[in-house]
């Protein structure tokens, strides 16, 4: 059908189909009286050029891979959004792709990248060891990749964006201190993660800052879930010398620890305050409602999506590896002053 419209386009022209062509795909190799020619031969044939085949053909698909661990991530949802509407904006698809980057090899890293279907990636995650082996390989592919979240030092010069995680932790302890807490614990996400350590690095230099002890079975690691969040809180709650807050790492650890609260009878924020983070739509609905701290996903998935339309027309970036946007404590019912 496409065939024989574009012989019909030819035809009324006076052209080759090798001249439609052309001038469907580099109209500024053909002179001006011919595009014109074609150009009415087409609006009256009625003809429709097969688009993605003429994107391959300039070498520009107008998608997008974005990749993620868990497409049923909250925060990542959010950041999601924002993506995809300004995708729409600028003409572009989105294709996600659900990905285990930790346990992923370096070869199914190369083999990500390696695709030219996609015109530059998207990763909303931190990048394991084996990522940052292929993102720092000269040989690999050159698609353009930004990141929503922090990165390893090798790769620093990589485009992100992200809040200040360290600030956003401090900040975060800094208001259960304020509430008058001096046994505080936290359950933190994936050990390794970037994310996970800036996280830490702030809550521990809040504790410090303010002179308080930090036992070494008070830091224990949630896995970014709500099963990890309701283990660790166990695991703090149930021992010896328990805490009167917890802080952490994301919502559904938060989410988690509540619930496991409840099971053990204990009190939020009667008996225990439990800050958050991330300000998940889930959070507002909990039982008590969760204090946390907010970023902004949407923007980020729309700034960050700006950045790689950049990168992909060759324009200048902003300079700056990494655009930093802000955080806020959203204040609600889950932390009260520690027990008498």
């Amino acid at each position: 059908m496409a065939k024989s419209s574009i012989k019909k386009v030819a035809q009324l022209a006076g052209v080759s189909i090798a001249t439609v062509s052309r001038t469907l795909n580099f109209p500024d190799k053909v002179s001006e009286s011919t595009r014109l020619r074609v150009e009415d031969a087409i609006r009256e044939t009625g003809y429709q050029p097969n688009s993605l085949a003429q994107s391959f053909r300039r070498g520009h698909t107008n998608i997008v891979t974005v990749v993620m661990p868990s497409i049923g991530d909250p925060f990542a949802a959010g950041v999601m959004r924002g993506i995809q509407a300004a995708a729409q904006q600028n003409g572009y698809a989105v294709y996600v792709e659900e990905k285990p980057l930790q346990a992923m090899s370096s070869d199914e890293f190369d083999t990500l990248l390696g695709s030219r279907q996609a015109d530059g990636m998207i990763v909303i995650a931190s990048i394991p060891s084996e990522g940052v082996k292929v993102l720092t390989d000269e040989n690999r592919p050159k698609l353009p990749v930004v990141i929503a979240c922090e990165t390893p030092p090798e790769l620093a010069a990589t485009p992100r964006v992200h809040i200040d995680n360290f600030g956003a932790a401090s900040d975060a302890t800094e208001l259960l201190i304020s509430h008058g807490h001096r046994n505080i614990a936290m359950i933190y996400g994936l050990e390794e993660s970037p994310l996970t350590i800036s996280r830490v690095n702030g809550f521990r230099a809040a504790l410090e800052n303010a002179g308080l002890q930090l036992p070494d079975e008070w830091l224990v690691e949630g896995y970014r879930t709500l099963a990890g969040g309701r283990a660790a809180a166990r695991a703090l709650l149930t021992g010896n010398h328990r805490p009167t807050a917890i802080f952490c790492g994301n919502d559904d650890m938060a989410l988690g620890c509540l619930h496991e609260c409840r099971l053990l009878g204990i009190r939020a924020p009667e008996d225990l305050s439990v800050m958050g983070f991330d300000d998940i739509q889930f959070a507002a609905v909990a039982d008590p409602p969760l204090t946390t701290v907010s970023q902004p996903a949407e923007d980020i998935g729309s700034r960050i999506f700006a950045r790689l339309c950049k990168i992909i027309a060759g324009e200048p970036d902003s300079g700056q590896p990494a655009d930093i946007v802000p955080h806020r404590l959203v204040i609600r019912d889950s932390v009260a002053a520690p027990p008498q």
